[in-house]
Order: structure tokens, then C-alpha cells, then sequence
């Protein structure tokens, strides 16, 4: 009988237990109910709601959106492979790469200098900003200006590359909202090394002083934010492809990330594959 008494009790405990449980987590989302978990530094994140992040925004605090969590399953990702990559053959890694301390490649560098016209940056600026009233991430121009942008990588990629020995590929990573992210990977036909350098930039912009004002808010050219550094990248993608003394000895890839301007959600989707990888 008292063994009987017991399993009941035990169950009883554990039904308890379970009970408290699923309170407890129902009572975390509904007190979280419409808000976004913003990390505002490596260690601090609080839950905030939409007008307090576009408080953020309006005063410039940078901050990342970890909604879901998966900023910092990136972060403990990287920070698991960084320990693994840390020592080499027994040695710190930084020891065995040392920062180069002269300057080389010279007749790649003049011959890629040569090229530079700032009028192409400027022209190619102006048309970008121009021919759309926004980018926001989740407008239907912010959709329209990746495929812009998508479809002058893949332009020069047919018409620009001058070297034999290098190879381009370009592709859309897409995303839950409408604008994805591009990528332009550029690769010698014999890789030395597997690391890959990436240029990046972010094509998306937001009116952050008008943002509570529906009809001004749809205004947001963002030539200084980002449009600069997307063409910025470009171009030295544009140049590079051009120079035929130029090949690589390990990947290079060119990332222009949506949605930045909400928490850098298009580098954080990216990052997380890499990361996987």
C-alpha cells in the first residue's frame, strides 16, 4: 500500500512540476508578448518594444535583434570554433601568421588604382538612390533594389572578367521578408587556401527621423546609409574583374545584406550559415 502511495505521489510531484513549468513559460511570452529581445552589447539584452526600438534608432545606438536567439547561437558558434582554430600544430595561431609588414603586389594594386574614375562612383550612386524612393527591407522597392543590385553583379560577371584564371559566381540568399541578401563569390580556378575574405555592405535604408510619420517615413534615398558603401563595393568588384594581373589565392566574396537597419537581420542569416559550414 505505502509503495502504491508513493508512485501516486511521485506522479503527482511531477505533474506539479510540469504544471509550474508550462505556467512559467506561458507566463515569459505573454509578459514579452509584441516585444524583441535587442542585445545592445556582447553582455546585455533587454526586451523592448517597437517604439523603443525606433527610440534607438533615432538616437544612432546600435544594436542587433536576437529575437529568436539566433545571434547568439552564431556568437557561441564562432567562439567554439575560434578556441578549435586557436592553436595550430601546438603553436598560437597568431604566431604562425604574423601581419604582413610590407607592402606587396604592387603591379596588382597600380594596375586596379588605374582604373578608379570617382565619376563611375558617382553616376552609379545617383542612379542606385535614385531609382528608388526607399529600401526598407520589407517594402516592395526595398524587393525591387536587390534584384538592381543582383542584376549588375551578374552583368559584370559576364562582361568584365578579364582573367581566365578566376571564376564568379553570384546568387540571391533569400529571406522571410521580401529583399534578400547577394553575394558575389570570386575564386581562382586552383584555390590555395579555403578562408574566404568578404567585403560587405548593407543595401537597405530607413528614414529613422520621420519613422512614425507614415507619409514621409517612405521617403528614405539613403545615399550616406548605405548606398555609398554598396557602391563603394561594386565598383572594387567591378575594377578588380577588370584587372588581368589580378587572381586570387583563396575565395573573395562581395555580401550586400538586407535588412540591416533593423538589427542586422540579413548579416545574421548569413553569418549563421557560415557559421555551420
Amino acid at each position: 500500500m505505502s509503495c502504491h502511495f508513493r508512485f501516486i505521489h511521485v506522479r503527482v510531484m511531477k505533474f506539479t512540476l510540469l504544471s509550474a513549468a508550462a505556467a512559467a513559460v506561458a507566463f515569459a511570452s505573454s509578459e514579452h508578448d509584441g516585444k524583441r529581445l535587442i542585445r545592445l552589447s556582447a553582455n546585455h539584452s533587454e526586451w523592448l518594444t517597437d517604439d523603443q526600438v525606433e527610440d534607438l534608432a533615432l538616437r544612432d545606438i546600435g544594436f542587433l535583434d536576437d529575437t529568436d536567439g539566433e545571434w547568439t547561437r552564431v556568437f557561441e558558434l564562432g567562439a567554439t570554433r575560434q578556441a578549435q582554430k586557436s592553436t595550430l600544430h601546438g603553436r598560437a595561431l597568431q604566431e604562425t601568421s604574423p601581419y604582413p609588414t610590407v607592402a606587396t603586389h604592387e603591379k596588382v594594386v597600380r594596375g586596379v588604382t588605374a582604373k578608379i574614375q570617382t565619376a563611375d562612383l558617382k553616376r552609379t550612386l545617383e542612379s542606385f538612390v535614385n531609382k528608388f524612393a526607399n529600401r526598407l527591407y520589407n517594402s516592395t522597392e526595398g524587393a525591387q533594389s536587390c534584384g538592381w543590385i543582383y542584376d549588375q553583379v551578374v552583368e559584370l560577371a559576364a562582361t568584365v572578367v578579364t582573367n581566365t584564371n578566376v571564376k564568379i559566381t553570384v546568387r540571391q540568399f533569400t529571406h522571410e521578408w521580401g529583399q534578400y541578401s547577394v553575394i558575389a563569390r570570386v575564386e581562382p580556378t586552383t584555390v590555395v587556401k579555403d578562408d574566404i575574405i568578404i567585403l560587405s555592405a548593407h543595401q537597405d535604408s530607413i528614414n529613422k527621423k520621420d519613422r512614425r510619420d507614415l507619409v514621409k517615413r517612405k521617403i528614405a534615398p539613403g545615399a550616406d546609409d548605405d548606398g555609398s558603401g554598396t557602391v563603394t563595393i561594386l565598383e572594387t568588384l567591378k575594377y578588380l574583374l577588370a584587372t588581368p594581373e589580378w587572381t586570387p589565392n583563396r575565395p573573395v566574396e562581395f555580401h550586400w545584406y538586407a535588412a540591416e537597419e533593423v538589427g542586422l537581420k540579413g548579416s545574421r542569416a548569413v553569418a549563421a550559415e557560415y557559421a555551420k559550414a
